[in-house]
This record gives structure tokens, sequence and C-alpha cells, in this order.
């Protein structure tokens, strides 16, 4: 490690008073017994802190966000929430389902990206249960709002488990009609400390065996590739830097990208070990585990550092790179692509779902 960091300091509850459309927004902290700490905001059941002890003992600030609710409302829509009613992009903002074609607001150019306009990023959730060490919130999707098929229920409960693992885990049912779901987390990660600049040198490793090519707007194009012999292959831990994408020669500013696991192609059971990703300095490595059959990689190339929208906390501006999602979640715009894994969620029936991130000392 480079130098001794300052340890960090608990987000202030009171910063997070207040209403969005004129409902309670609040601020929960949950904690175990290893360490670990983490503050999560009602609005988008948004994870925006993670205290964790390094290798050192020094405690680290290892996950991006904001010191304030205004703070989460001027900034990064996808910042720290819990993404829903459906992850990443569906083409077109259109997809078919019970023969008829299902329009939704789009929000990332002609397409819907994380349930558009009505998400859940967008939305305040409701605390139904609480404890020391977890929380649970939920949040009724309209299709009136979304424009989505039918009515959905989500709960989604963060907790601390064993020696820093966070489990986050969430339960949609659909209430009065066929739907589709896909969910994730999409909270940014710097393993250093959210101040200690950017993750171009964290090693990252990921297990799949195929990715997804995208188009121009970043849609799956319906194939379905091995890693091997391609920029996509991370079953080797290396660093991030240290891969192609990285420096813009393919249009890309470090990774926005799927990788998948298709062999079964469907209804994976269990827990899956994904990926690992590991600080260049602190000593902290975190393994991702998930129940989903995608993981998305993005490494923050859109953050660009302008005020009020990237401004962090403890003033530090969000340059490009300074966090990385690790977002286990279904294949994107599977609803537009009949060969994917289904999102298929039939009316009266609940679609559960699980992600672990498990903080550890890198050996």
């Amino acid at each position: 490690m480079h130098g001794t960091p300052m340890t960090a300091h608990a987000l202030d509850t009171d910063a997070f008073v207040g209403e969005v459309d004129g409902v309670p927004v609040g601020l929960v902290t949950i904690t175990g017994g290893a360490g670990l700490s983490l503050s999560i905001c009602t609005y988008g059941a948004r994870w925006l802190q993670a205290l964790v002890p390094d290798a050192e003992g020094v405690v680290r600030d290892v996950v991006l966000g904001y010191d304030s609710l205004q703070g989460v409302r001027d900034g990064v829509p996808s910042m720290g929430a819990f993404i829903g009613r459906y992850a990443c992009r569906i083409g077109g903002a259109a997809f078919p389902l019970s023969g008829r074609s299902w329009r939704l607001s789009a929000n990332d150019g002609a397409n819907c990206l994380h349930g558009g306009a009505g998400g859940s990023r967008h939305q305040v959730f409701q605390v139904v249960d609480q404890g020391t060490d977890f929380v649970t919130m939920a949040h009724r999707f309209r299709s009136a709002v979304d424009g989505f098929p039918g009515d959905l229920l989500l709960h989604v409960t963060y907790a601390i488990e064993g020696d820093n693992k966070v489990c986050i885990r969430y339960r949609a049912e659909a209430l009065d009609r066929d739907t589709v779901g896909s969910f994730t987390s999409h909270a940014f990660f710097n393993l250093d400390g959210c101040s200690s600049g950017t993750v171009q040198a964290h090693a990252l490793q990921v297990n799949a065996p195929a990715w997804l090519p995208l188009d121009k707007d970043k849609l799956p194009t319906g194939s379905v590739l091995p890693v091997g012999d391609t920029p996509f292959d991370l079953r080797t831990s290396a660093a991030l830097d240290s891969h192609s994408v990285w420096d813009g020669s393919q249009g890309q500013f470090g990774f926005d990208h799927a990788w998948v696991w298709p062999d079964p192609p469907a209804e994976i059971t269990g827990l899956r070990l994904q990926a690992t990703l590991a600080g260049a300095q602190s000593g902290i490595a975190m393994d991702v585990w998930s129940t989903s059959p995608c993981l998305v990689v993005y490494t923050g190339g859109a953050l660009d550092g302008t005020l009020p929208k990237h401004a962090g906390k403890a003033g530090r501006a969000m340059g490009r790179y300074a966090g990385i999602c690790l977002e286990p979640q279904a294949y994107p715009d599977a609803p537009n692509h009949p060969s994917f894994p289904s999102t298929l969620i039939p009316k009266g029936t609940v679609h559960s779902g699980e992600i672990q991130y498990h903080f550890r000392i890198a050996t």
C-alpha cells in the first residue's frame, strides 16, 4: 500500500432527510460483526457507502456516492441504485408479450435504459423490515407509470452476513398479468477508497466463457460468442488498464459489456462465482456471486467530473474510471431476443434472485 489513508467516516443521516415527489426519504445504515458498514438511501434503494477495514485495519469507503439527498438528486441517476424493473437496455423502448407490443419510455436515445422514467432509480422505496445488520425495502411498479405489462411488487433486502459479506436478495411478484423483469445493483466500487483516484490499476477476473457483442447503440446483436482470443477473455486476473478496450481505440473507454454463462441456457440454480476484483493499494478484494446468467461490467467511462452531477463524497469530483460496476442481471434486451434466457414473470408468480459481494483481504 502507498501511505496510510485517513479512516473514512459514516454519512450524516440528517443530510438525507427530505422528500421526493412528496414522499419522505431517509438513509439507513446497517453494520456487521467484522467491521463492515453500509448506508442505503430509500430513494432508489441506493447503496451509497460501504466502510471496509483494509489490510492494515484502516477503514476505507469503497462505494461511490453522495453526501446528501440533494447530491443524489443532482447526481448520476444510476449511482448506487437497485435497478428494476428491467436492468440495462430494451431496444426501441418496446418488446412483444401476450400478443401485443408494449411501448416504454425512451430515455437512452430510442431505447429504454434501466426501466425508463418509471424505473426504480427514480422511485422512493418503503422500509418494511429492519435490523442491525439488514434492511428490507419495497416498491410497487405500476404499469400506468412505467409502461411495462401489469403491476409488479419488488422487495429488496440488503444484509451483512459472515465475515464482510453483503447479500442483496430480491423478490419480484407479478400481481395482475404476465410481465418481464431483470434486476441488479448499480453500486460503483473503488476498493482503494472512493477518494483515491481511478480503478484503472484494479485487477479484475470474470469467469464467464462467453460475451454478448453490441451494436452502435450498445444493444446486443443476438450473438453469444466465446471469450477466447478476444479482448473480453478476463478469465485470468489482470489490471483493467492492460486491456485494449481501455484506450478508446475501439470506440470504448473501458468496459460497458455483458459476460454470460449460456450453459445451461436458463434457470441457473444456486450461486455462482462470477468475478473477483482487487484494489491496487488497499489489499481489499471482492468476490461477486450471483444467481443471474449475466454480468455487466461498467468501468465508469461516462463519468466526467462535471458538477454538480459528479460531486462525490467529501467534495471530490468523480471523473472517468472513478469506480467500476459489477452488475449481475438477466441478458440485456432479452424480451426482444427469443434465443436468450427468458425474463418472463408469469402472473401470480414470484421471481427471486441474489447477489453477494464478499469483501476480504487479498492473499
